[in-house]
């Protein structure tokens, strides 16, 4: 037998007690028994007494207890039909029907009549244990949320409070469980459900059962204004996935000035991700220039928290190990005034605000998985290194919810028709290599449900490595120049290109700013990769490679987080370390062959000679964006495809022709570097003379090429015939012609080479043919004939023995 309890009810008594033994007694305490006279026999019949009533009462009685005898006033279902309980109905048929209830009790009491009045399971409804309602009459009705209400002061529940549902714990209609109230526990075992959930707070060190420390008055609890316990019916949100690094979802502004929580499951096996972002506007006044934000990003398989309330921002690494192994991870964020916290499978790691300021100004959208392209809002935060480098979230998210509030993902995706965003969950195996997808020599790695493909070093760009990039020449004077909208800063960069020079000095990528002298150069340096940074406290220099100066294809990537640096050539790595606090790199162009801003530069890098191909900054080739026109800030006059490079040819025509230039400036260190073309073997091309007896000699002698420091030495007697290009004198870049203090003889731009060349019948009779840059002259000597092509006879010779 179980006993229906409640607080103010007092226990079940013997007298009167129900002979079944699947009953269960009402008990009422201090108002006392309804069965204080008659027993329910073991066979279902109600047994009648002294007096054939259901009891009458004195003190505390449902009104006026009407006898209830046999035949016309109804009768309990008996005899054959067996025990009510044991068939689940009150009465059934001709034997066993409950006829009409007489009223018991006056209306304003309560009735529990049928029809209008409310019944209480008659016919084949079954027991009212079974089936859990009550009469719902115009006399008695049934909240929403388990209140009897059965006329005007009589309830079937708990004193002044009628309610059979008083708690935080949930209805029990959804949980088939009845709720702990004011008044005391209604059994759970009566009904056959386990206990409904708590309330409760956990963290790594205790549990905090909040509700039932509220019900029970418990003095660490406070309460304040009208508490409602109450449920609301959940609808299962189903999680969505993020298939590429451009999908993302925008959710309405998080309106959390002074305190707010959002939390969410994620899954992922990229170790790199933008999260969630939300950003304020910008502020005016030189105090709060910059907007507020809050930011969630995986870097490097952890996850990081980032956070600025308008007095500098603040990077929290929020998981101990890495997160991105493909299981659920479920964060929370929890922040009130400056501080906060922020947990990772519940593991919590707690956070404080810079500055004094205790309000957070998000008026923006709150972006999940990534953000739009063409970033439309304030310039991005420089600590947000996943907006940056492009690394948009590819995963699963589920369970958002903002403010304690759900939020339906999946149905967001489907209003915003987001592309890349799909419904569902579901990770595949890790095989999408294994057909092997990259073309034309490209790596391939596993992502989340798909492969990435690494095509540096290929020649080729796209998804599958399957485009051929861009190549670029440089002849030396010649440079491309792509502006920043605005001034931008970073705090991470990752650069990426293939190069071939003959030169063993020259700039290859350089950005830099019109207001400081920060940067981020590479240039060849005597035949190695020199990486220079400079972020205002003085330059950082890595070298990497040798002999990168072969005319052959070298692959170059460079990748920075903060003061970490790496440098590598040809997959030959360096790694360095930057000195002092500050990380952030400004800058408003990216140049590549030229600096053209130099106000900053202390030492301007020679020029380029060679080839560019496949330079990515940040994600973006901006060589083929160029070249397709989809972008219109590019400066250019280098030339696309890979050419034949020769710079500013100028041609001297005679041995006594040269031009005069402003002396050489070469104290403590100097490179030169020239092309020429010539066909005479012997010619003086550059002479610089300094104080006392210092000079410098270049000059061709019997065909090759000798570098001079003494006087002595100096075999040329003659001036060089033959074209000169891509002249780099330490750096400087002259005009020939136009930097010339004086001109001697005959020299002109351009070269068009020799108008004719020695061929085997360009001399006659056995004359040798020399080649001369303005023609060719013919050797007679070893013949008997003369004249310019050695076909006049002579009148005369030495012949042994005298003169014929």
């Amino acid at each position: 037998m179980r006993t229906w309890g409640a607080r103010g009810w007092g226990a079940r008594r013997d007298k009167g007690g129900l002979g079944c033994t699947r009953a269960r007694v009402w008990g009422q305490g201090d108002v006392g028994h309804p069965w204080d006279v008659g027993t329910l026999g073991a066979c279902g019949t109600w047994g009648h007494g002294d007096t054939g009533t259901r009891g009458h009462r004195a003190l505390g009685t449902r009104g006026h207890w009407v006898p209830m005898g046999l035949g016309d006033m109804g009768t309990w279902g008996h005899g054959d039909m067996g025990c009510p309980w044991d068939m689940g109905t009150k009465g059934l048929g001709d034997m066993g029907t409950r006829g009409h209830w007489v009223p018991m009790g006056h209306r304003d009491m309560g009735t529990e009549r049928h029809g209008d009045m409310g019944t209480q399971g008659h016919g084949d409804m079954a027991c009212p244990w079974d089936t859990g309602t009550w009469g719902l009459g115009n006399m008695g009705t049934l909240g929403a949320h388990g209140t009897w209400d059965l006329g005007d002061t009589a309830t079937r529940g708990l004193g002044a409070m009628g309610t059979q549902n008083l708690g935080d714990i949930g209805c029990p209609w959804d949980m088939g469980t009845w709720g702990h109230g004011d008044t005391g526990p209604w059994g759970h075992e009566a009904i056959g459900r386990p206990p409904p959930p708590q309330v409760v707070y956990k963290n790594n060190d205790f549990k905090l059962e909040l509700s039932r420390l509220a019900q029970e008055g418990d003095g660490r609890v406070t309460l304040h204004g009208a508490l409602l316990f109450r449920c609301e019916a959940v609808a299962a949100l189903e999680p969505v996935t993020f298939a590429t690094p451009a999908a993302f979802l925008a959710l309405p502004a998080w309106r959390a000035a002074r305190a707010g929580s959002v939390s969410f499951d994620f899954r992922t096996t990229e170790a790199n991700g933008l999260l969630l972002f939300g950003q304020g506007r910008p502020r005016g006044g030189s105090g709060r220039p910059r907007p507020d934000y809050l930011a969630l990003e995986l870097l490097d398989g952890h996850l990081f928290l980032l956070l600025d309330m308008g007095s500098g921002g603040i990077k929290v690494r929020a998981s101990a190990r890495k997160v991105t192994d493909g299981e659920w991870c479920h964060v929370d964020v929890q922040r009130d005034g400056r501080k906060g916290s922020v947990s990772v499978n519940s593991r919590s790691t707690p956070f404080l605000a810079s500055g004094e300021s205790e309000v957070l100004d998000l008026d923006s959208e709150l972006y999940l998985g990534g953000l739009p392209e063409g970033w439309p809002g304030p310039p991005l935060p420089p600590e947000l290194w996943t907006a940056f480098l492009r690394y948009g979230f590819v995963g699963c998210v589920r369970d958002l919810f903002v403010d304690g509030r759900s939020r339906d993902v999946r149905r967001l995706a489907e209003a915003q028709a987001a592309p890349g965003v799909t419904p569902f969950c579901a990770r595949e195996p890790p095989r999408h290599c294994a057909s092997g997808p990259c073309r034309n020599g490209g790596l391939c790695r596993e992502g989340w449900n798909r492969f990435v493909c690494d095509c540096l070093g290929t020649g080729y760009l796209g998804p599958r490595c399957e485009t051929e990039a861009a190549v670029l020449s440089y002849d030396g004077s010649m440079y491309l120049k792509i502006l920043v909208p605005g001034a931008a800063q970073t705090e991470a960069e990752d650069v990426a290109l293939r190069f071939m020079s003959p030169r063993a000095y020259g700039l290859v990528l350089a950005t830099t700013s019109r207001q400081s002298a920060d940067t981020l150069r590479l240039e060849l340096d005597g035949g190695r990769m020199k990486l220079t940074v400079n972020l205002g406290k003085g330059p950082e220099t890595l070298f990497a490679g040798q002999k990168l100066d072969d005319n052959e294809w070298h692959t170059v990537r460079v990748v920075r987080r903060g003061r970490s640096l790496q440098l590598s050539v040809d997959n030959v790595t360096v790694e360095g370390q930057m000195s002092g606090a500050h990380t952030r790199l400004e800058f408003h162009n990216i140049e590549t062959g030229i600096v053209t801003e130099r106000r900053f530069l202390a030492v301007v890098p020679s020029n380029f000679l060679g080839h560019l191909s496949g330079l990515l900054f940040n994600g973006l080739p901006y060589l083929d964006l160029c070249k397709n026109g989809d972008i219109s800030s590019c400066e250019l006059n280098a030339r696309f495809g890979r050419r034949t490079i020769v710079a500013d040819p100028v041609a001297f025509r005679g041995r006594g022709s040269y031009v005069a230039l402003a002396t050489l400036q070469a104290y403590a260190s100097m490179h030169l570097f020239f092309q020429f073309k010539t066909t005479a073997p012997d010619g003086l091309i550059l002479f610089n003379s300094g104080n006392g007896n210092d000079f410098l000699v270049v000059e061709l002698v019997k065909g090759k090429g000798l570098l001079g420091r003494l006087p002595k030495l100096v075999a040329s007697r003659g001036g060089f015939q033959g074209c000169l290009a891509s002249l780099d004198l330490n750096g400087r870049l002259p005009d020939l012609l136009a930097d010339a203090l004086h001109r001697v003889g005959h020299v002109q731009r351009g070269c068009d080479g020799p108008s004719t060349t020695c061929t085997e019948e360009s001399c006659a009779n056995q004359g040798v043919c020399l080649q001369q840059w303005d023609g060719f002259t013919c050797d007679c000597t070893m013949t008997s004939y003369g004249g310019p092509v050695c076909n006049d006879r002579e009148s005369g010779g030495w012949v042994a023995g005298g003169l014929c």
